[in-house]
């Protein structure tokens, strides 16, 4: 209760936040020419950010980490740019995770 009460009497600085606008993070359904490629573009992802793996050897990454394997020079094709409820109904489809 103490710290319900602190937290109603407080003022919040909503500038020190930090602003996404309004976009929505985007993500990218992506697949790699080969192996090796697919790892060192995998590994640096994955020390920046999140990554689901498919089964049928696509990733859905961030649509930032586009960028930073465009930085890195490797090569990548995008096969479909995906928002959240997409990602969403990707996992769910049974093609991908058959049940």
């Amino acid at each position: 209760m103490v710290l319900l009460r602190c937290l109603t009497c407080c003022d919040v600085d909503r500038s020190r936040f930090v602003s996404y606008g309004r976009s929505v993070m985007n993500f990218a359904k992506i697949e790699f020419p080969d192996d090796d490629a697919a790892a060192k573009g995998l590994h640096g992802i994955m020390q920046r950010g999140r990554i689901t793996g498919l089964r049928d050897g696509k990733f859905i990454v961030p649509s930032p980490a586009l960028a930073w394997l465009n930085e890195q020079g490797i090569p990548y094709r995008v096969v479909e740019m995906l928002n959240q409820g997409d990602v969403v109904q990707t996992l769910r489809d049974n093609l991908t995770h058959p049940v």
